[in-house]
This record gives C-alpha cells, structure tokens and sequence, in this order.
C-alpha cells in the first residue's frame, strides 16, 4: 500500500498523478454523496478512514449503504481503474 504525507484528503488527490486524480475525485464524489448520507439516514455512525471503513460489530453497519455505494462504479469501470492504476507502478 502506497503511503502519502497528505494531511488531508484534498492534499492527497492533489498529489496524484491527473489520470489517477479524476478517478479519485469520482470515487470520492460517490462516497461523500451515499455513504455518508446512507449512514445517517441509518442512524449509524461512520467512522472512516482514507480507505477504510471502522467498526466493532457487523449491526454497527448499514450493510444496504455499503452495498449501494460498492455498486455505484460498474465492474468494467472498476477494473479499467485498477489497470490504469496497476499500470502506472510499473
């Protein structure tokens, strides 16, 4: 796993290569826009990290939310971002 000196979250896709920034910026977007959302509708607190998401027991997740937000980005979209991701470490 790569590590980054950002303290912040805007810092961090700020330091992206622009290919990887877009597909970041458009991750993010459907994270902030679902999740986030669908936790509080939920009455659930997120506690999350850059790439995580932290609990203690599985009802402590609105399993529906995560479900909706995993599926936001097709597969073939998915994978066409983890190549070009895989790609540029090369």
């Amino acid at each position: 796993m790569q590590s980054s000196a950002a303290k912040t979250v805007a810092e961090y896709i700020a330091s992206l290569p622009e290919d990887r920034r877009d597909a970041m910026k458009k991750v993010r977007a459907v994270v902030n826009k679902r999740l986030v959302k669908g936790f509080k509708d939920a009455g659930k607190k997120l506690d999350m990290g850059k790439a995580c998401i932290r609990f203690k027991k599985l009802d402590d997740l609105p399993l529906d939310v995560i479900a909706d937000v995993a599926g936001a980005v097709p597969m073939k979209k998915y994978i066409e971002i983890a190549k070009t991701a895989h790609a540029k470490k090369k």
